[in-house]
């Protein structure tokens, strides 16, 4: 979601745009390695497991934030500029709303896998 929605950065070619979208792409890249390399694959224990391990991860990430005066994970305030985060509410009900969008985009994500288990069930 950081990809679709980068809010305060600095516009490319800037140091920091570089850095801001290869270090997320990187993690995009990462787990398509795992699952072609590696054949990892979510579950659907994973998917809440996930979910869950995000919320922790938005809890702890909140008063860092205040004591740092940051907005990681744009939980302080809506990002400035234009994104798709200010069709999801005001705060702090756009948290709600991109939480869900995130559970929304694993489940997506999750889908051909869950399909090719159907289909093996079938099989079998």
């Amino acid at each position: 979601m950081a990809l679709l929605s980068p809010g305060d950065i600095f516009y490319f070619p800037h140091i920091l745009n570089i850095i801001f979208y290869s270090s997320h792409s990187l993690i995009v890249i990462g787990v398509i390695y795992m699952v072609i390399i590696f054949g990892f694959r979510p579950t659907r224990k994973s998917l809440v497991k996930a979910g869950v391990l995000n919320i922790l991860f938005m809890a702890a990430v909140a008063p860092i934030n205040l004591l740092l005066d940051t907005n990681y994970l744009f939980i302080r305030y809506k990002p400035k500029g234009s994104t798709f985060i200010d069709y999801m509410g005001s705060w702090p009900w756009y948290i709600i709303s991109m939480a869900v969008a995130g559970f929304v985009i694993y489940c997506i994500l999750y889908t051909p896998y869950m399909i090719k288990d159907v289909i093996n069930r079938k099989r079998k």
